[in-house]
C-alpha cells in the first residue's frame, strides 16, 4: 500500500511539473506569434518598445545571432536561475537566413514556487497516509489476530479433552479404531510439543 502511495504521488507530480513547464513554454510560445504579428520591423520595434513589452507582458525581449547549437532548431526553451529568481529563456527563429532568433526572457519564480508548495503537499500528505496505514494494519493486524488466538485455546482445550477419551467407553466397532487414532495423534502431538 505504501509504495502504491509512493508510486502514485511520484506521477503525480512528475504529470503537475511537466503541465506547468509546459504551459509556461506555451505562453511564451504565444507571446512570441503576438510580438511578430504587431510588430512588423521585428529589430527595431522590439528597441523601441523594450519597456512596454516588459510592462505588458512581463518579458525580456531580444533579436540576437546564434550560429551554435540552435541550427535547425525553430524553438528552443532554457531554465535558469538569477539569484533567487527563476527565469524561462525561449528562443524562437525569426530569419534562417541569417540565424536570428527572438529572444523572450519571463520570470517564472511565481510558478516555480508553486510547483514547491504542490511537492511539499504531496510529501506531507505521502506522510499522513502512511501514518495512517500504518495504524490501520496495526489496528487490523491485532483484530484478525483475537479470533485466531481464541479458535487456538478452544483447540488446546480439546487436545486435554481428546486426551483423556476412555477407548473402553467409546460405542461401536465403528469408533474404536477413530478414538484410537486420535488418542494416538494426540500424544505424537503432545510428545512433539513438549519436546519443543
Amino acid at each position: 500500500m505504501v509504495v502504491l502511495l509512493v508510486l502514485f504521488s511520484s506521477i503525480l507530480y512528475i504529470y503537475i511539473e511537466y503541465s506547468v513547464e509546459k504551459d509556461m513554454q506555451d505562453i511564451l510560445i504565444k507571446q512570441s506569434r503576438f510580438i511578430v504579428a504587431n510588430y512588423p520591423d521585428l529589430k527595431n520595434s522590439i528597441e523601441k518598445h523594450k519597456p512596454i513589452l516588459k510592462k505588458m507582458l512581463n518579458i525580456d525581449a531580444d533579436i540576437i545571432k546564434r550560429e551554435d547549437s540552435l541550427e535547425y532548431l525553430s524553438v528552443k526553451f532554457e531554465n535558469f536561475t538569477k539569484g533567487k529568481k527563476n527565469y524561462l529563456k525561449g528562443y524562437f527563429l525569426y530569419d534562417g537566413k541569417e540565424k536570428l532568433y527572438l529572444v523572450l526572457t519571463s520570470d517564472v519564480t511565481q510558478k516555480k514556487e508553486f510547483q514547491n508548495k504542490v511537492f511539499r503537499a504531496i510529501v506531507i500528505s505521502l506522510l499522513t497516509f502512511m501514518i495512517i496505514v500504518l495504524i490501520y494494519a496495526l489496528f487490523l493486524s491485532n483484530m484478525l489476530l483475537s479470533p485466531i488466538k481464541v479458535f487456538s485455546n478452544r483447540l488446546g482445550k480439546w487436545m486435554k479433552y481428546f486426551n483423556s477419551i476412555d477407548i473402553s467407553k467409546v460405542p461401536g466397532w465403528r469408533f474404536k479404531p477413530l478414538a484410537k487414532s486420535d488418542k494416538y495423534a494426540c500424544k505424537k502431538r503432545s510428545h512433539k510439543f513438549s519436546a519443543l
